[in-house]
């Protein structure tokens, strides 16, 4: 109940500080990323009658009900545009007769991107990245994650870890944080300085996403890391065949032992994939879509 309170309170006060700062700012357009907690009232008053349109980068999966937020679908009713991270989840507001398009997650380039490491050697074999425990709803993504890194381990083929979450895990995976070196929570910066001194990076998406890939893949791809990931529908498409993906725990192992030798395959992999991600994963192609397809349906 008193979680429930403080949920309320803070929403309110968002929701009210947000109105406020766009009829301060009087903007030609709004786009608000995630969308479900700014109340229909709120999304109402800032169009000012349609006059302006305000957009949700929809990054969760709408029918997702959270007991805490109940009523986080219906806010999305009176958006006067729809972008949608995923395009399966599209599906769950196709009720609403709003116009919506698909447009996946991206990534920072103003902090990931090649750096030079110590003596410019890769001095991380494998490095595994992935929060074990993550928030509602993405908690089962974590054991996923977890049952990974614990096959990768049982291998002998992780050296570093950097697994936020692994202290909440351990009672579920016993074990798992010994032999390897786990780091919990990092700055953005020395994030992509711990992917830089990688041969390998291995990331497993957010297992909600069923056609697409997590910001934290764009971010490894920015960073001119050689990454290994799980399969999605829209692998090709998003990285023109370029990018390296396993469709089971058997497969990741097989292709990590295989790129750990080839050095040569594992480089022209990552060149590739950061140009593709800088021409057309970042944040600022991600805006110039939102606002090109805006005008082109006013």
């Amino acid at each position: 109940k008193v979680q429930a309170l403080y949920w309320n309170a803070f929403k309110s006060r968002t929701n009210k500080k947000v109105l406020e700062e766009v009829r301060a700012a009087k903007p030609d357009a709004v786009i608000s990323i995630g969308g479900e907690h700014l109340y229909a009232g709120t999304v109402e008053a800032m169009r000012q009658g349609g006059d302006i349109p305000v957009a949700a980068w929809v990054t969760g999966e709408p029918a997702t009900l959270d007991p805490l937020d109940p009523y986080r679908w219906m806010n999305f009713s009176s958006y006067s545009h729809f972008f949608v991270v995923d395009e399966l989840w599209g599906e769950s507001l196709k009720l609403l007769p709003i116009p919506r398009a698909s447009l996946p997650f991206a990534g920072n380039d103003e902090v990931f991107r090649p750096v030079s490491v110590s003596k410019d050697i890769k001095d991380i074999d494998v490095l595994f990245v992935g929060d074990l425990f993550p928030s509602h709803p993405h908690t089962a993504s974590g054991f996923v994650r977890a049952k990974i890194l614990r096959a990768l381990k049982q291998e002998q083929l992780v050296t570093k870890a950097l697994v936020p979450g692994a202290e909440k895990l351990k009672y579920f995976f016993p074990g798992l944080a010994q032999g390897i070196g786990v780091h919990g929570a990092k700055s953005l910066i020395q994030i992509n300085q711990f992917l830089n001194r990688a041969k390998v990076v291995v990331y497993i998406n957010t297992i909600l996403l069923k056609t697409g890939f997590d910001a934290m893949l764009y971010n490894i791809a920015l960073s001119g890391s050689f990454v290994i990931t799980d399969h999605k529908s829209n692998a090709g498409h998003l990285f023109d065949g370029h990018l390296v993906a396993a469709k089971d725990p058997e497969q990741l192992v097989e292709k990590v032992r295989y790129y750990l030798t080839h050095a040569a395959e594992r480089e022209d992999s990552a060149r590739k994939i950061r140009q593709i991600a800088l021409e057309r994963h970042t944040y600022a192609q991600r805006a110039k879509e939102i606002l090109r397809h805006i005008q082109s349906t006013v």
